[in-house]
C-alpha cells in the first residue's frame, strides 16, 4: 500500500537522522569504536593542512593543492619546493602527530608555520571547496570544521536515501526497508565517511545516483527527459567524483555508470542495437567527464611547476605506477587479493560485545541465494523488473573486481581500504535483491 506524503516525509527524516548520526560520530556503533577513531586521519592531515595555509595565504596557494604544513628548521630538505621532483620526490611523515598539529594550525591553537608539503595525486576539490567556504564563513574556525564534517556527512546520507527511495518506488515498502537496514549496518560505509573530511565518499555514488534517477524519469516520461541530459549528468559526475577524489577506485567508478543502463534497457526491451548506441554515447560521456577532469589537473600541475610538458610528464608519470607491481607470479597475485578481498569482513559490529564478524564471501553468497529465489519466483512474471536488477547486480561484480584485478599494486597495499569498492554498486544492488526476495517470500506465504 503507497504510503502518503506525511508518512513518507517522516521515514525520509528519521532516515535521514540514523544515517547522519552514524557517520557523523558512530553513534549506533555499527563500526567498532576504536576502529571508528583511528581510522585513515592522515588522508584528513592534507584537508586541515589546506584550510590552514588558506587562510593565509589564498585558497590557490601553491595551485590550490592539499598538503600538511611543517617547520622547515626541523627539516634538511626542502619539501616544498623539492616535490615537483616526481622521480626523486622527498617524504615527509605524516604521523598522527602531525596530523593534529594541522588541525591546531586551522584552528588557531597553534602558529602557523612557515614550510607546506603539497599533495599533487590529484586536485583536492575538498580543500579548494572547505577552504573557500571558510573564507566566507561567520563562524569561528571550530565551528566551522564541525559544519564541514556535517556537510560531508550529510551529501553521502543524502545519496544513499535517493537510492533508497529508488528502490522503493520500484519494489515496494518492505524491499527499501530492508536495503536500507543492510547498507545501515554496513561499517565500511561508517567508516569511510565518518571520522574527518578526507573521503568524499558521496561523489563516489554520483554516477550511479544521477543517471539511475533520470533514467527512471525517462522510462516514466519519454519525452521529459532527454538523453543528451542523461549524457551530460555521466559526464558531470565523472568530473565531479575525480575533482573531489581524484583517480582513487576510478575503474569502479568509471563502470558505476553503466548499471542504470542494463537495468532500465532491460526493463524498456530495448534492441540491442539501441542499448549498444546507448552504452557506446555513455562511454563517450564517461571519458569526457575523465577528459575533462585531466585537463583541469594538468593545468593545475603546469600552473606549480611553470612547465605544460612536466604536468603531463607527472600525471603519467604518478598513475602508471598504480599498475606495477614487482611480483612475478601474476596469477599468485590474483589468487591473493581474490581470496583477501572474498575473505574480508563486510559486517564488524561495536555494538555488539561478542564480536560478530561476517564475511563478504558469505554476503555475497546470501545474495546469490536470495536472487536464485526471486529468479524462482517471478519467472512467470511479466514484469521485467525482475531480471533487469538480477542482471544488473551480476554485472555490477566487474565494477570492484576491475579496481582489485587491474590495480593489483593499490589492492595489495591498501588492504584496510580497498573492501569499500564492494558497495559500488554491488552490495547495494545486492541489498535490493535481499529486499525483493524477502518481499516476493512473504507475499507467497500469505496467498
Amino acid at each position: 500500500m503507497p504510503l502518503s506524503v506525511l508518512k513518507k516525509s517522516l521515514l525520509f527524516i528519521i532516515s535521514l537522522f540514523l544515517l547522519f548520526f552514524s557517520f557523523y560520530n558512530n553513534q549506533w556503533k555499527v563500526a567498532p569504536e576504536e576502529r571508528y577513531e583511528q581510522f585513515e586521519p592522515y588522508g584528513e592531515a592534507h584537508i586541515v593542512g589546506k584550510l590552514a595555509r588558506a587562510e593565509k595565504d589564498g585558497v590557490f596557494y601553491r595551485s590550490g593543492f592539499l598538503g600538511v604544513n611543517y617547520d622547515k628548521n626541523l627539516y634538511s630538505v626542502d619539501f616544498e619546493n623539492d616535490s615537483k621532483n616526481r622521480e626523486n620526490r622527498p617524504y615527509i611523515d605524516i604521523n598522527y602527530d602531525m596530523y593534529l598539529d594541522q588541525l591546531a594550525y586551522y584552528t588557531e591553537k597553534k602558529d602557523l608555520t612557515d614550510g607546506y608539503y603539497p599533495y599533487l595525486s590529484f586536485t583536492g576539490g575538498q580543500g579548494i571547496v572547505y577552504s573557500s567556504l571558510s573564507q566566507i564563513s561567520p563562524f569561528n574556525k571550530d565551528t566551522n570544521y564541525i559544519l564541514f564534517r556535517v556537510i560531508n556527512c550529510a551529501l553521502l546520507a543524502f545519496c544513499l536515501l535517493l537510492f533508497f527511495a529508488w528502490v522503493y518506488r520500484s519494489f515496494g515498502l518492505m524491499a527499501a526497508t530492508i536495503t536500507f537496514i543492510l547498507t545501515f549496518l554496513s561499517q565500511w560505509i561508517v567508516l569511510f565517511c565518518g571520522n574527518g573530511l578526507w573521503w568524499a565518499l558521496w561523489s563516489f555514488f554520483l554516477p550511479f545516483i544521477v543517471p539511475l534517477l533520470l533514467l527512471e524519469k525517462q522510462c516514466k516520461n519519454p519525452h521529459g527527459t532527454s538523453d543528451m541530459k542523461i549524457f551530460l549528468s555521466i559526464t558531470f559526475t565523472i568530473f565531479l567524483k575525480c575533482f573531489f577524489t581524484g583517480f582513487e577506485f576510478i575503474t569502479t567508478t568509471l563502470c558505476i555508470a553503466f548499471c542504470p543502463i542494463i537495468y532500465y534497457h532491460i526493463l524498456r526491451q530495448s534492441t540491442l542495437k539501441e542499448f549498444i548506441l546507448f552504452t557506446f554515447k555513455s562511454g563517450i560521456a564517461v571519458i569526457g567527464g575523465l577528459l575533462i577532469y585531466m585537463l583541469v589537473y594538468i593545468l593545475q600541475l603546469s600552473s606549480l611547476f611553470g612547465d605544460l610538458c612536466k604536468g603531463i610528464e607527472y600525471l603519467i608519470d604518478s598513475y602508471s605506477t598504480r599498475t606495477e607491481f614487482s611480483d612475478d607470479s601474476f596469477v599468485g597475485n590474483i589468487i591473493y587479493i581474490l581470496a583477501t578481498y572474498f575473505g574480508g569482513e563486510s559486517f564488524s559490529w561495536g555494538f555488539l560485545q561478542f564480536g560478530f564478524k561476517f564475511k563478504f564471501i558469505y554476503t555475497l553468497a546470501i545474495i546469490a541465494a536470495f536472487g536464485i529465489i526471486m529468479y524462482l519466483l517471478t519467472r512467470n512474471i511479466e514484469n521485467r523488473k525482475y531480471k533487469a536488477l538480477l542482471t544488473a547486480s551480476f554485472i555490477s561484480l566487474a565494477c570492484p573486481l576491475s579496481w582489485y584485478l587491474i590495480f593489483r599494486q593499490h589492492a595489495t597495499w591498501h588492504i584496510h581500504l580497498d573492501y569499500i569498492v564492494w558497495y559500488m554498486p554491488t552490495l547495494l544492488l545486492g541489498f535490493a535483491i535481499v529486499g525483493v526476495g524477502v518481499s516476493l517470500i512473504v507475499k507467497r506465504i500469505k496467498q
